[in-house]
């Protein structure tokens, strides 16, 4: 699983590489992406996890498996079978549109990763190591894709949870933690689209595995895996480096009785770590004069709340996003989190590692990340399920034992229920009986900053020599012609359309244009100056 969590940060380095080398063009793509799988392929062979033989034997082994690990198994099936279905239908998100499909978009369009300036695509100098992993889909316009790739990080963080749960608890009870984990509804969601906190989630978890491995087998090398995939963590969405703390303060109460070898091993760990993101800091110290923009800039700031040391200010936000969040977090973890302080003397060693992960993380989440959003808590969610049932397995009463385990299973069933009809709504489209026009045109919200072609009139009249200057659109993914926003519009750049909310008053310079064609459901018109290009 290590190597395959490298080969996708090499691969996602090797398009980033191209962006900034002007490369960002369908052959050097296609010929990185024919590499990338050859390496897969050599890897699948080579790696004993996934031989023919074992995965004969995991789907022969169902019927052996105990009547709980059967209804688990079955669950999590189908929880992940409606996160397919959501998976394949048309992006609708709004992030997605805004940046995490867009920004690519611009780049492909650029053949190049640059500085977008101004202030609607301000994450463009981000480190990016899931956004890049999207290229190849936009190049290609199949958004879908791009939602599975993701899914696909939910379901190797579920691979990465069963091999960890199989160190500390039997295998039973390992299905039911990758069930607790599948039963929160932010992973049903997140799975569905073309974010990337599932791919953080995975290299999050993947860091805790190395940090067990090291501690269980004594080889410096799972040390430094652990630190290359919390690198990739933050690579991929930099407020990971909330997680670093955690494992240099771990290392070092670990190595306590030697200061000097403590301080030599945090400091190794932490080059490793900071090394992987670091091209994308340089990059955009380059550009921006800000190896961290839009960090510390207007964009992005952090609000905190003059009560954030207040216990019941701490205890109300969590109340708030594991209870009353949009999309709520598995409550078991509220009614197990009692125990685990009473049982706690009944941990090894190694699974106190998890509640001090848990612990370090919700606090430093509580004072950096004030938004009611569940999804900044997803990094952490695999290894709370692990520490809940680990929790569960210890509690001596047997019947508040098997409480847990029916309500575990119990809230599985309602997310179920509660996801299948979310997901109705995509089952026309994804079956066929819908169009991807249709879909689109009734679905995606046009008052708030989205786009699309709903009638085929830009695609019928533009070309690819005509270039559009976007005026109050937010979302510009399914905008499948040349533009500048004007945002990011400089001196010198040439158009001959503009297109605006049809509500809005353009400049007094374009005075002049003309309405070309104007659209009442997307609420959008089209300008032109008789086909004569317009320098900005």
């Amino acid at each position: 699983m290590f190597a395959l969590g490298i080969l996708i940060g090499i691969y996602s380095y090797s398009l980033f590489i191209l962006g900034i080398l002007y490369l960002l063009y369908p052959i050097p793509v296609v010929l990185v992406t024919i590499a990338w799988i050859g390496g897969v392929v050599y890897w699948f062979k080579k790696d004993k996890t996934f031989t023919s033989k074992n995965l004969k034997r995991l789907f022969t082994s169902f019927p052996n498996l105990s009547t709980f690990s059967k209804i688990c198994v079955v669950l999590v099936m189908v929880l992940w079978g409606i996160n397919l279905i959501g998976a394949l239908a048309p992006e609708i998100s709004f992030d997605a549109l805004w940046y995490h499909l867009t920004i690519p978009k611009i780049f492909i369009n650029n053949h190049s990763f640059f500085y977008i300036q101004g202030g609607l695509y301000y994450y463009s100098l981000m480190p990016k190591l899931v956004d890049m992993l999207y290229v190849p889909s936009v190049m290609v316009h199949t958004a879908p894709f791009a939602k599975l790739i993701h899914l696909t990080f939910g379901v190797l963080t579920l691979i990465a949870l069963y091999f960890l749960s199989r160190r500390f608890v039997s295998q039973s009870v390992s299905f039911f933690i990758l069930l607790l984990f599948s039963a929160n509804l932010v992973v049903a969601w997140e799975a569905t689209t073309a974010y990337i906190d599932l791919g953080r989630t995975f290299f999050e978890v993947m860091a805790v595995y190395g940090l067990v491995l090291y501690l269980q087998e004594k080889k410096r090398l799972w040390l430094t895996e652990s630190a290359v995939m919390i690198g990739f963590a933050i690579a991929t969405k930099v407020v990971a480096i909330t997680s670093l703390p955690f494992f240099l303060i771990f290392i070092f109460l670990l190595y306590r009785k030697n200061i000097q070898k403590a301080i030599t091993v945090c400091i190794k760990y932490g080059v490793i770590t900071l090394a992987i993101p670091l091209p994308y800091w340089i990059f955009s110290l380059l550009s921006s004069g800000n190896p961290f923009y839009p960090i510390f800039t207007q964009y992005v700031q952090f609000d905190i709340p003059t009560n954030i040391l207040s216990i019941t200010a701490f205890i109300q936000h969590f109340w708030q996003l594991f209870v009353h969040a949009a999309d709520p977090i598995n409550p078991i973890y509220i009614l197990v989190f009692p125990w685990i302080f009473i049982v706690f003397k009944k941990f090894s060693f190694y699974e106190k590692i998890f509640v001090l992960y848990v612990g370090i993380n919700l606090v430093i989440t509580y004072f950096l990340v004030s938004s009611g959003e569940t999804r900044y808590l997803l990094p952490y969610l695999p290894i709370l399920s692990l520490l809940t049932g680990i929790t569960i397995i210890k509690i001596p009463n047997k019947l508040v034992k098997k409480i847990c385990f029916g309500l575990g299973i119990g809230i599985a069933v309602t997310t179920i229920g509660y996801r299948a009809i979310a997901s109705s709504t995509y089952i026309p489209v994804v079956f066929g009986m819908e169009s991807r026009d249709q879909y689109l045109t009734k679905t995606l919200d046009y008052s708030f900053g989205d786009f699309y072609d709903t009638d085929g009139y830009f695609a019928q009249t533009l070309t690819k020599d005509d270039t559009v200057l976007v005026y109050g659109i937010h979302n510009l993914y399914y905008a499948n012609f040349p533009f500048i926003h004007e945002s990011y519009a400089k001196s010198g750049d040439e158009f001959n359309y503009i297109l605006a909310p049809t509500d809005m008053i353009l400049p007094s310079r374009f005075y002049a244009w003309k309405i070309t064609y104007s659209n009442p459901v997307t609420n959008v018109t089209l300008y032109s100056q008789e086909g004569n290009t317009w320098v900005y």
